[in-house]
């Protein structure tokens, strides 16, 4: 008996297949084994998650340290001071000089 799953040629007395779990009574029972399958695979998988996180707490790649976001945010507001607000006062000051 071939497997519809995974194409193996079993025996025709097996209930299920030997390579992938599929069972050959019904839908129902290769649907159950398949969401086992699926919870196992996400359980290990988050538990990986952990560990790599445990042994390196910080990547590089994909986050921000907190030195960077304060030196960004003092940058940020040094340029907007510059360029915003001294063209502001500057021109507020020129408009009052030149009303007097």
């Amino acid at each position: 008996m071939k497997c519809p799953s995974c194409r193996t040629d079993n025996l025709p007395s097996a209930e299920r297949c030997a390579k992938c779990g599929y069972a050959f009574g019904g839908p129902g029972d290769s649907i159950a084994c398949l969401a086992s399958i699926e919870q196992t695979l996400e359980a290990i998988l988050a538990q990986l998650k952990k560990q790599e996180v445990q042994e390196k707490p910080f990547d590089s790649r994909t986050e921000v340290s907190t030195d960077a976001k304060y030196i960004t945010g003092r940058i940020v507001n040094y340029l907007l001071g510059i360029f915003v607000l001294l063209p502001l006062v500057v021109g507020l000051l020129v408009l009052y000089l030149r009303v007097k």
